[in-house]
């Protein structure tokens, strides 16, 4: 599947077609605009701008990433993930399991960060 043609030619086939009225052609753009195929197969018509750098954090807990890492199988048990919490000043990481992913957990986990860092 390689989505619609341009909006042009889609409203021309859906106007042979059916007999949609005034106004057809911003109805076929609207459609065109949400179709999930196009949005997956078409590639982007805006040229992107330049990547802007990035100052790195001067001190520690300025700047921080997370992610989950998982899910890791043990034998007999629910799957486990890991929430890494990384320092980008510092790279120290911080590791916290969890056998769910939640917001919950999160917050959990960096309320109990900013404790053991004094924050």
């Amino acid at each position: 599947m390689a989505g619609h043609p341009d909006i042009w030619k889609t409203g021309r086939r859906v106007n042979e077609r059916f007999d949609i009225g005034k106004g057809f052609l911003a109805k076929v753009r609207g459609f065109v605009k949400e179709c999930g195929v196009c949005q997956r197969q078409k590639q982007e018509t805006v040229k992107t701008g330049r990547l802007q750098p990035v100052k790195p954090p001067t001190r520690p807990c300025e700047k921080m990433g997370l992610d989950f890492a998982g899910p890791f199988n043990v034998p007999g048990e629910r799957a486990w993930y890991i929430l890494v919490v990384i320092d980008y000043c510092t790279r120290y990481v911080h590791l916290y399991p969890t056998r769910r992913i939640s917001a919950r957990f999160v917050v959990r986990s960096l309320t109990t960060l900013m404790g053991v860092m004094g924050m």
